[in-house]
């Protein structure tokens, strides 16, 4: 790329023979030599300039479009990895979004399902409140209406118990007058015996004026008395059917807390102590606590009356429950082993209302299965008065069938 140079005046040194001719229109003097010769070596000189100048401006030309270049194809390849750099990060969140849409239409459709089984949940939820209420209003109802039944039950008892009260005063106050009875009439006995006494010694007389003969008299001697401690059990009991060789004197206890109570409150020294307290005590204690509350019953026993024998009663079979049947035949086993060699203490075994160790329906409250019906009282009755006899040392009475009569019936002495 060739350029028209034009050369000022002010940079073109004088040579001699130099005219300026004229100006040309932009302000520039064109000159013009006469020496030819001249001229023409500054032509070349011009020339050569030019040609330097030409040069140098195409190899700046040239470095300029290659570095032009350079950085153009430089820019390119950052421009394309730039490019390819945001179509990577591009295609990730592209295929972030799809993932997300996909999560999110996944999302919904789980929502949905949701929403589905919450309704019906709540639907079942629904009806099972209204059936539990239905229920519980039904059993509301009916508690209530046996709560009233046996609030009317209570007061029909508590009328039957008021009632009973007033006749176990009537019969307090007849045996009372009973007893009042009994002792004119062994008093008018006594009277009775002392006139005897005078009109035989009066019969005796000696006519003669001798001396009277001397008669014998007979004193009745005071008949042994008996205490008897028990549970219901010992309510049944008539102490006048049993026997006329002892008084018979009855105190129920339901415990053996409240037997060692009676014990130590007693005013009367008893012949022989009869024990029958270990009936309600198997359901609550464990066999070793009734062993140890029955020695202590029978140590204060004998400390307060030393001369008072003893009769151990042993738990009577019982059908409410085989282990307290079990438990009562282990605590029988365990008294026996640990006093029988205390010749102050008999055993009155019960074993005769069962059969192999289990309890004869036949005699037993089919209510309970733990009281004694008047069949079993009878037989219970017989043991206990065939033990005191024994302790006593009176005669043995006759055999008898406890199924046919009552085992004291026509029995007394």
């Amino acid at each position: 790329m060739k350029q028209k140079i034009e050369v000022n005046k002010e940079h073109v040194p004088e040579v001699n023979d130099v005219k300026c001719v004229n100006n040309d229109d932009s302000g520039n003097k064109i000159v013009s030599f006469e020496n030819k010769s001249e001229t023409r070596g500054f032509q070349e000189i011009m020339s050569r300039m030019e040609t330097s100048f030409t040069h140098a401006l195409e190899k700046i030309t040239t470095q300029q479009a290659n570095l032009f270049e350079t950085k153009l194809s430089s820019i390119d390849k950052m421009y394309s990895k730039s490019l390819e750099s945001h179509n990577e990060k591009f295609n990730m969140l592209m295929k972030k979004f799809e993932e997300m849409t996909t999560r999110g239409v996944t999302a919904c459709k789980e929502a949905e399902q949701f929403k589905c089984q919450l309704k019906n949940v709540q639907h079942v939820n629904t009806l099972e409140q209204e059936v539990m209420k239905t229920k519980y209003e039904t059993q509301i109802s009916q508690s209530k209406l046996q709560g009233e039944q046996k609030l009317e039950t209570i007061k029909k008892l508590d009328n039957e118990v008021l009632k009973l009260a007033a006749n176990l005063t009537e019969q307090e106050s007849k045996i009372q007058v009973l007893e009042t009875q009994h002792k004119a009439l062994n008093k008018q006995l006594e009277n009775k015996e002392q006139e005897i006494l005078s009109l035989k010694i009066h019969n005796c007389r000696d006519e003669s004026g001798g001396d009277f003969t001397s008669v014998q008299s007979t004193i009745t001697q005071p008949i042994p008395s008996v205490t008897i401690i028990g549970t219901s059990n010992t309510k049944g009991i008539d102490p006048q059917g049993m026997s006329s060789r002892y008084s018979i004197n009855k105190v129920v206890a339901y415990t053996l807390s409240e037997t060692e109570s009676k014990v130590r409150s007693l005013t009367n020294v008893p012949k022989v102590l009869v024990f029958h307290s270990l009936t309600n005590d198997i359901k609550t204690c464990h066999p070793d606590e009734c062993i140890f509350k029955m020695e202590t019953i029978i140590n204060v026993s004998l400390e307060l009356f030393p001369d008072t024998k003893i009769v151990l009663s042993l738990p009577t079979p019982r059908a409410d429950n085989p282990t307290f049947n079990n438990r009562g035949l282990l605590i029988s086993a365990l008294l026996k082993e640990k006093f029988n060699d205390n010749k102050m203490i008999a055993f009155c075994d019960n074993s005769n209302l069962s059969y192999k160790n289990e309890p004869l329906k036949k005699f037993l409250d089919t209510r309970d299965g733990v009281h004694l019906n008047e069949s079993g009282i009878r037989v219970f009755a017989s043991n206990l008065r065939d033990c005191i006899d024994n302790i006593l040392g009176l005669p043995s009475r006759h055999s008898y069938n406890y199924g046919n009569r009552h085992p004291y019936d026509g029995q007394r002495d």
